[in-house]
Protein backbone atom coordinates (compact mmCIF):
# COMPACT_ATOMS: atom_id res chain seq x y z
CA UNK A 1 0.00 0.00 0.00
CA UNK A 2 1.60 3.47 -0.93
CA UNK A 3 1.41 6.37 1.30
CA UNK A 4 -1.50 8.71 -0.24
CA UNK A 5 0.12 12.60 0.38
CA UNK A 6 -0.24 13.81 3.64
CA UNK A 7 0.30 16.84 5.82
CA UNK A 8 1.15 14.74 8.88
CA UNK A 9 4.14 12.76 9.08
CA UNK A 10 2.39 10.11 11.08
CA UNK A 11 3.87 7.13 8.92
CA UNK A 12 7.74 8.34 8.70
CA UNK A 13 7.35 8.91 12.52
CA UNK A 14 7.17 5.20 13.25
CA UNK A 15 7.79 3.64 10.03
CA UNK A 16 11.63 3.22 10.23
CA UNK A 17 12.25 4.90 13.66
CA UNK A 18 14.18 2.98 15.68
CA UNK A 19 11.93 4.01 19.07
CA UNK A 20 14.41 3.72 22.12
CA UNK A 21 12.75 2.58 25.54
CA UNK A 22 14.88 4.94 27.94
CA UNK A 23 12.93 4.14 31.08
CA UNK A 24 11.03 7.42 31.57
CA UNK A 25 13.81 9.87 30.28
CA UNK A 26 11.23 11.66 28.84
CA UNK A 27 9.81 12.31 31.98
CA UNK A 28 6.84 14.63 30.99
CA UNK A 29 5.91 17.05 28.38
CA UNK A 30 3.02 20.13 28.71
CA UNK A 31 0.83 20.95 26.00
CA UNK A 32 -2.67 20.12 25.09
CA UNK A 33 -4.67 17.00 25.17
CA UNK A 34 -4.70 14.76 22.64
CA UNK A 35 -8.11 13.44 22.23
CA UNK A 36 -8.02 11.47 25.77
CA UNK A 37 -4.82 11.35 25.79
CA UNK A 38 -3.47 12.95 28.75
CA UNK A 39 -0.19 14.02 29.08
CA UNK A 40 0.47 14.50 24.90
CA UNK A 41 1.82 11.55 23.39
CA UNK A 42 5.66 11.42 23.22
CA UNK A 43 8.83 9.35 22.64
CA UNK A 44 12.32 9.63 22.33
CA UNK A 45 13.73 7.88 18.62
CA UNK A 46 17.33 7.46 17.06
CA UNK A 47 17.80 10.31 14.26
CA UNK A 48 20.03 10.84 11.48
CA UNK A 49 23.77 10.24 12.82
CA UNK A 50 22.63 8.55 16.13
CA UNK A 51 21.44 11.56 17.45
CA UNK A 52 18.01 11.39 19.81
CA UNK A 53 14.87 13.56 18.60
CA UNK A 54 11.91 13.68 21.31
CA UNK A 55 8.50 13.11 19.94
CA UNK A 56 5.60 15.05 21.31
CA UNK A 57 1.98 15.00 19.51
CA UNK A 58 -0.32 17.42 20.92
CA UNK A 59 -3.24 19.55 20.82
CA UNK A 60 -1.80 22.73 21.94
CA UNK A 61 1.09 24.82 21.61
CA UNK A 62 4.48 22.97 21.36
CA UNK A 63 5.82 22.04 24.73
CA UNK A 64 8.67 21.66 26.85
CA UNK A 65 9.72 18.27 27.51
CA UNK A 66 11.61 17.48 31.31
CA UNK A 67 15.07 15.71 31.10
CA UNK A 68 17.03 14.75 33.68
CA UNK A 69 19.32 17.58 32.58
CA UNK A 70 16.36 19.84 32.62
CA UNK A 71 13.63 21.17 30.44
CA UNK A 72 14.01 21.66 26.35
CA UNK A 73 11.71 23.10 24.60
CA UNK A 74 10.40 21.44 21.19
CA UNK A 75 9.63 23.57 17.64
CA UNK A 76 7.21 22.48 15.72
CA UNK A 77 7.32 19.69 13.23
CA UNK A 78 3.65 19.13 11.14
CA UNK A 79 1.15 22.04 12.05
CA UNK A 80 -2.43 20.51 12.53
CA UNK A 81 -5.03 20.78 9.38
CA UNK A 82 -8.55 19.76 9.00
CA UNK A 83 -7.99 15.78 9.17
CA UNK A 84 -4.80 15.91 11.60
CA UNK A 85 -6.19 18.65 14.06
CA UNK A 86 -3.06 17.91 16.22
CA UNK A 87 0.17 19.11 15.68
CA UNK A 88 4.01 17.06 16.06
CA UNK A 89 6.79 19.16 17.79
CA UNK A 90 10.32 17.63 18.40
CA UNK A 91 13.53 18.39 20.01
CA UNK A 92 17.07 17.13 19.10
CA UNK A 93 18.37 16.28 22.88
CA UNK A 94 21.37 17.36 23.38
CA UNK A 95 24.60 14.88 24.23
CA UNK A 96 24.05 13.52 27.02
CA UNK A 97 20.62 14.55 28.22
CA UNK A 98 19.43 10.48 27.71
CA UNK A 99 21.99 7.80 28.99
CA UNK A 100 21.80 5.28 26.32
CA UNK A 101 21.99 1.43 27.37
CA UNK A 102 25.73 0.63 27.66
CA UNK A 103 25.76 -2.31 25.85
CA UNK A 104 24.51 -3.35 22.77
CA UNK A 105 20.88 -4.21 22.78
CA UNK A 106 19.65 -7.59 24.38
CA UNK A 107 15.96 -7.11 24.55
CA UNK A 108 15.08 -5.82 20.96
CA UNK A 109 11.30 -5.67 20.53
CA UNK A 110 10.31 -5.45 16.44
CA UNK A 111 6.68 -5.13 15.44
CA UNK A 112 4.73 -4.17 12.26
CA UNK A 113 1.48 -4.10 10.72
CA UNK A 114 -0.25 -3.62 13.50
CA UNK A 115 -3.54 -1.90 12.44
CA UNK A 116 -6.85 -3.21 12.38
CA UNK A 117 -8.10 -4.21 8.92
CA UNK A 118 -11.44 -2.39 7.30
CA UNK A 119 -11.46 -2.46 3.91
CA UNK A 120 -13.39 -2.75 0.66
CA UNK A 121 -16.73 -1.62 -0.64
CA UNK A 122 -20.18 -3.63 -0.57
CA UNK A 123 -20.30 -7.29 -1.38
CA UNK A 124 -16.50 -7.28 -0.89
CA UNK A 125 -16.20 -5.54 2.12
CA UNK A 126 -14.41 -7.39 4.74
CA UNK A 127 -13.44 -5.85 8.49
CA UNK A 128 -11.61 -6.88 12.03
CA UNK A 129 -13.26 -6.66 15.01
CA UNK A 130 -11.87 -3.89 16.32
CA UNK A 131 -12.95 -3.85 20.06
CA UNK A 132 -12.17 -7.29 20.00
CA UNK A 133 -9.01 -8.55 21.88
CA UNK A 134 -9.16 -12.18 20.22
CA UNK A 135 -9.58 -10.74 16.71
CA UNK A 136 -7.35 -7.56 17.09
CA UNK A 137 -4.65 -8.18 19.69
CA UNK A 138 -2.06 -5.06 18.93
CA UNK A 139 -2.79 -3.44 22.60
CA UNK A 140 -2.65 -6.84 24.00
CA UNK A 141 0.94 -7.06 22.06
CA UNK A 142 1.84 -3.60 22.70
CA UNK A 143 1.40 -3.68 26.45
CA UNK A 144 3.49 -7.70 26.64
CA UNK A 145 6.44 -5.96 24.44
CA UNK A 146 6.24 -2.76 27.41
CA UNK A 147 6.62 -5.33 29.91
CA UNK A 148 8.87 -6.94 28.78
CA UNK A 149 11.43 -3.72 29.21
CA UNK A 150 13.22 -3.89 25.90
CA UNK A 151 16.60 -2.06 25.14
CA UNK A 152 15.29 -1.05 21.66
CA UNK A 153 11.63 -1.41 19.76
CA UNK A 154 11.84 -1.19 16.06
CA UNK A 155 8.12 -0.62 14.17
CA UNK A 156 8.79 -1.78 10.49
CA UNK A 157 5.50 -0.06 9.08
CA UNK A 158 1.93 -0.56 7.85
CA UNK A 159 -0.40 0.32 10.81
CA UNK A 160 -3.57 2.15 9.35
CA UNK A 161 -5.37 -0.47 7.75
CA UNK A 162 -9.21 1.23 8.64
CA UNK A 163 -8.86 2.02 4.65
CA UNK A 164 -12.70 2.07 4.75
CA UNK A 165 -16.15 3.06 6.46
CA UNK A 166 -17.11 -0.19 8.38
CA UNK A 167 -19.33 -2.42 6.41
CA UNK A 168 -23.18 -2.83 7.35
CA UNK A 169 -23.62 -5.59 9.56
CA UNK A 170 -19.98 -5.21 11.33
CA UNK A 171 -20.40 -4.52 14.51
CA UNK A 172 -16.73 -5.22 15.37
CA UNK A 173 -16.07 -1.51 14.21
CA UNK A 174 -19.54 0.12 13.72
CA UNK A 175 -18.47 3.52 14.31
CA UNK A 176 -14.78 3.72 14.21
CA UNK A 177 -12.85 6.08 12.00
CA UNK A 178 -11.35 5.47 8.87
CA UNK A 179 -9.22 7.23 6.24
CA UNK A 180 -5.98 8.83 5.99
CA UNK A 181 -6.60 10.96 9.32
CA UNK A 182 -5.59 11.50 12.88
CA UNK A 183 -8.59 9.79 14.62
CA UNK A 184 -7.56 6.73 12.29
CA UNK A 185 -3.82 6.64 13.07
CA UNK A 186 -4.60 7.28 17.00
CA UNK A 187 -7.31 4.26 17.26
CA UNK A 188 -5.07 2.34 14.70
CA UNK A 189 -2.14 3.03 16.64
CA UNK A 190 -1.59 5.14 19.66
CA UNK A 191 -4.55 4.29 21.69
CA UNK A 192 -4.08 0.35 21.90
Amino acid sequence: MSDPPHRFPGPRIVRMALCMTLGGALTSATGGAVQGQTPPISWVELGPGGGLIARVITAGACPSVSLPTGRTPTTLRARASADFPVQVCEAALPPGAVALPGHPPRRIVVIGDTGCRVEGEGAAAWAQACHDPLEWSWAKTAASAAAWHPDLVIHVGDLLYRESECPPGSAGCLGDPWGYRWATFNADFFAP
